[in-house]
């Protein structure tokens, strides 16, 4: 998953999620916790940006949230 940078006549360059100038606002499924999801320096995503004393549990569904204005929002229901 990424944003299209620039489009040629037979390829195009995408700046991956996993980039660490990258980043995408998220909120989790269940705890609707938001953040921002974006790659480390070995190019792992990360969700950065939320309090210390929030868990992110093994498993939780991610989604994007919309206000970035890049990646449109998804909706879920439980």
């Amino acid at each position: 998953m990424g944003k299209v940078r620039e489009v040629f006549p037979h390829s195009a360059q995408v700046l991956e999620i996993n980039d660490q100038t990258s980043g995408a606002g998220v909120i989790l499924a269940t705890t609707r916790i938001r953040g921002t999801l974006r790659g480390n320096a070995i190019g792992q995503p990360q969700i950065v940006g939320i309090l210390a004393d929030q868990r992110i549990q093994p498993g939780e569904v991610v989604l994007t949230a919309g206000g970035d204005m890049i990646f449109p929002a998804v909706f879920r229901s439980a």
